[in-house]
Parts: structure tokens; sequence; C-alpha cells
């Protein structure tokens, strides 16, 4: 959470890599899997995904998806780092939207967890 700025091997950030491209390339891996298992169940309510997410991304995060630039490199100064880790888990949020627009009705039921840290 709030790395600093690096590119993977792949050429992505590293916190878009593992925060959103690494769960998004799991589940699109498992969907035909988990497909074929909610068919077989009458309640279509049994296969999940599960997203986690962070209040941090309404609060440090851009307002919209930066989709021309996932690597949010042009972000700059104290804030940048956090910047980027909530855009990646605005990625997730958006993800399982788009996971239950299109599969709620074959059984896919997507979650989003988002953690809230609370202070003493």
């Amino acid at each position: 959470m709030g790395t600093p700025f690096k590119l993977t091997k792949d050429g992505y950030e590293a916190q878009w890599q593992v925060n959103y491209l690494a769960a998004f390339a799991l589940t699109t891996s498992l969907l035909p899997l988990m497909l074929n298992t909610a068919s077989q169940h009458a309640d279509k309510t049994r296969v999940r995904v599960v997203n986690l997410s962070t209040e941090m991304t309404s609060m440090t995060g851009p307002k919209t998806m930066q989709l021309h630039d996932t690597s949010m490199s042009q972000n700059k100064g104290v804030m940048a780092n956090f910047q980027r880790y909530s855009h990646a888990k605005q990625g997730s949020i958006r993800n399982a939207k788009e996971l239950n627009d299109r599969f709620s009705a074959q059984g896919l039921s997507p979650l989003v967890h988002i953690h809230v840290q609370l202070q003493h």
C-alpha cells in the first residue's frame, strides 16, 4: 500500500498490477469454472467473487478511473503513491460491478469488502 512508483517487468505500475491486474487475471481465468458451478445450483447464489478494497479509494484516489494512464505516472508529491494504490482499488470496485452486471443472472455474486481502519 502506497509503495514508491515502480514499473514491473510487464510494464505496469506495481500497485496496479498487484492490486488490480492480478485479481482480474485470476477471476477471468476462473470465470468458466465459476459459471459452470453456479449453473448446477438451483438458487444461483453459491458462487462468489470477493474483491477487497479500502476506504482510501474515496479519500485519496482520483475522481474517475485513469484508463489513459493506469500507472498514473504523472502524479507527483507526497500523496502520489497512495493515489496510485487507491486507483488500483477503484479498479477492483469497478470490476465487481461489471461482473455483477454481466453475470449475476447466471449465478455469480461479486462482493466488495471495503476495509475501514478505525483510529484509536
